[in-house]
């Protein structure tokens, strides 16, 4: 049910105008004004709003809810951005019109959000009041203005740059789309088919790019792929990241996401795999392309790529592109259980309409670059180097020594890679030369902000 509450902005504008104007005395809801405030120019009927009052949010069977709690509810199931999200609710808790949410406002927010979510969503706890106490402290950190306050752009940055409160932005990311399926049955995605239409741009294209011809490939679910029981994990390696006293992320060592190989197969995709080797220094990197859906044991997963100003959502199944003997053609890894790289390869074949214009995108000079974007949100900066040392990045950067630059950045949190894989023309000479790849994150381009 939760699917018809899906509001575009204008609609949540509109939802917070409707509250605060026609409902604005009104804290308790009852029947006929949960109507009017989700039915109003909409087209969910009687017996829906019938269910979602009895069944979620009259839990105590009073006859009456929350409006603090359905509202927090219907925007976070909403196709709203976070940021947007936390705009919405900033305003639905700033009483007065103030400007800024007191610590008594804060808490209120905290309460209707996790009270409301965990009525709709019984596997959404609500947080250990310990947990929610110390997270309400940070939040009261983050304001400079007014004493014990925060106001709307320090609430966006503490959602975004606080984890635990990205991740809960985010539990229904994919969730609020799930769709229905037949008891027994897997999800296939009709617009991305087991066909040659999703593996060729064309009909002739597998005569020339190297490709297997259409009759080689057989479609496999994972959990059919390769010997045994087939390819069964997201991720099969933990996740062991070191950190310094001061909880800095400094390298993420042996254990990590992504410590065994990525192998390369019949696709020209070196770019992508170039790009998610450096990511694997940073395996939350990793893991924030997967957005929850719920429905990850039915074969639907939902992808994150950047794209413009924000993160774009790309659902595909798990029928993976397999040889005759079940193993898989394309981008893989070295351990037989993990399944991110295929998936993550297949997101980006349905984002580009094929697999076969990944290939064709390889062959741009700033592939990788555009990969690490694409996959990352961060801004991507390469710094060319003549020596070993990193000195000459000092004529790019005025006063900054080279090696010191490189392991503030690093020690910040951003991603940095080394290469010497390109040439230039000096002096009709060819010189092989050494850069450096660096991926900045600012508050507007955290991994779970939109």
């Amino acid at each position: 049910m939760l699917l018809l509450l899906l509001r575009s902005k204008v609609e949540m504008d509109e939802l917070l105008l409707r509250s605060q104007n026609e409902l604005s005395e009104t804290i308790a809801l009852r029947r006929f004004e949960f109507n009017f405030l989700i039915g109003e120019g909409t087209l969910i009927e009687h017996y829906t709003a019938k269910g979602l009052f009895d069944e979620i949010f009259d839990t105590d069977r009073n006859k009456m809810v929350d409006k603090f709690e359905v509202l927090s509810v219907i925007c976070l199931a909403s196709n709203l951005s976070n940021a947007q999200k936390v705009q919405f609710l900033f305003d639905l808790f700033n009483f007065n019109g103030k400007g800024y949410l007191t610590e008594s406002e804060i808490k209120l927010l905290f309460t209707s959000v996790t009270m409301g979510i965990a009525k709709a969503d019984p596997d959404i706890k609500v947080p250990n009041p310990v947990i929610t106490r110390k997270l309400i402290e940070i939040a009261i950190a983050y304001g400079k203005a007014q004493k014990s306050s925060i106001r709307k752009p320090e609430l966006v940055r503490y959602v975004a740059e606080i984890k635990d409160v990205a991740l809960y932005m985010e539990a229904w990311r994919g969730r609020a789309g799930q769709v229905s399926l037949p008891a027994g049955e897997k999800w296939r995605d009709g617009f991305f088919p087991c066909l040659d239409s999703s593996l060729y741009p064309n009909s002739i294209y597998s005569l020339y790019d190297g490709m297997p011809p259409s009759h080689f490939i057989r479609w496999r679910r994972v959990i059919n792929v390769g010997p045994g029981s087939g390819r069964n994990m997201l991720f099969s390696h933990t996740v062991n990241i070191l950190k310094t006293v001061d909880k800095k992320l400094v390298y993420g060592g042996l254990g990590c996401l992504g410590s065994g190989l990525l192998k390369q197969g019949l696709l020209a995709d070196r770019w992508i795999l170039n790009a998610l080797a450096v990511m694997t220094a940073r395996p939350q990197t990793i893991i924030a392309l997967f957005a929850p859906t719920g429905q990850e044991e039915l074969g639907r997963y939902c992808l994150r790529f950047f794209e413009g100003g924000g993160w774009r959502g790309v659902f595909v199944d798990d029928r993976i592109p397999c040889a005759p003997d079940c193993s898989p053609i394309f981008l893989t890894s070295s351990d037989p259980c993990e399944i991110w790289p295929l998936l993550v390869e297949k997101g980006l074949a349905k984002y580009f309409a094929t697999y076969g214009h990944i290939g064709i995108a390889s062959t741009r000079s700033d592939s990788v670059f555009a990969a690490l974007r694409l996959l990352t949100g961060g801004h991507v900066i390469k710094y060319c180097t003549e020596d070993y040392d990193w000195k000459s990045v000092d004529t790019e950067c005025i006063k900054e020594d080279g090696f010191k630059l490189v392991k503030r950045i690093w020690e910040e949190g951003s991603l940095v890679a080394f290469g010497r894989s390109e040439t230039r023309l000096m002096h009709r000479s060819t010189l092989q030369y050494r850069y450096i790849i660096i991926i900045f994150y600012d508050c507007n381009f955290m991994f779970y902000h939109y």
